[in-house]
């Protein structure tokens, strides 16, 4: 029986929400305050939301709507899975709405680091089912070592899985502290940390303070 139901995300910055549904060919209607959205049976149901992609712009009799949680900090997804599910897939929300997501968030805190790291260039590359983003830094760091200062290009590789929605981020070039500096905002901006896992150049050149590492993200 079609009805609405509610799932928590951790879809908190309501810009990046609004360019992801517009990037996946949606057609969101931003709101102040909450409005009631149309269900199966032309009822609200009692639901109401921010953000509203109508049922008929996916050719579906429900809405799907982003509501902001006050308690959670993040929106939620209201949605009548019988409607959702024929027209955008089984894994929409979970998979397809949090890559395009994360690709938002990644090139929004791109832009802030760059007053610390330097000027960001941002290419994408697909392997497979995974997808890439590099953002490069171009600027100088200190060489404690030489007690000098040098241009050296640096990375942060995201990596989006398509298939399974993990996220993998990968920082290159970054010495010090400054590694953890850099990917920390993506962390915090596309999930909860579950691991971090040390690169094997970062082990074993301790003597030079690189700290190259990876970290896994998981949706």
């Amino acid at each position: 029986m079609s009805h609405f139901s509610t799932v928590k995300t951790r879809l908190v910055n309501r810009e990046c929400l609004v360019q992801a549904l517009e990037d996946l060919k949606l057609q969101p209607n931003v709101y102040e305050t909450p409005q009631p959205l149309t269900g199966y049976y032309g009822d609200s149901q009692g639901q109401s939301a921010e953000i509203v992609v109508a049922g008929h712009t996916i050719k579906a009799r429900a809405d799907i709507g982003f509501r902001w949680n006050k308690a959670d900090q993040a929106y939620q997804i209201i949605h009548d899975e019988y409607e959702t599910t024929p027209r955008l897939g089984e894994n929409f929300f979970s998979h397809q709405l949090m890559l395009a997501y994360g690709q938002r968030m990644v090139k929004a805190k791109a832009a802030e680091l760059q007053e610390l790291f330097g000027e960001c260039t941002i290419s994408e590359e697909t392997n497979g089912q995974v997808q890439t983003l590099r953002l490069t830094f171009a600027g100088h760091q200190e060489i404690q070592q030489f007690a000098r200062r040098e241009f050296m290009e640096r990375s942060i590789l995201i990596h989006f899985d398509k298939l399974t929605g993990e996220v993998r981020v990968e920082a290159e070039g970054f010495e010090g502290l400054s590694c953890l500096e850099a990917t920390q905002p993506f962390e915090e901006a596309l999930g909860v940390v579950s691991d971090r896992t040390f690169k094997e150049e970062a082990q074993t050149q301790q003597l030079r303070n690189t700290s190259n590492h990876q970290t896994r993200i998981r949706q």
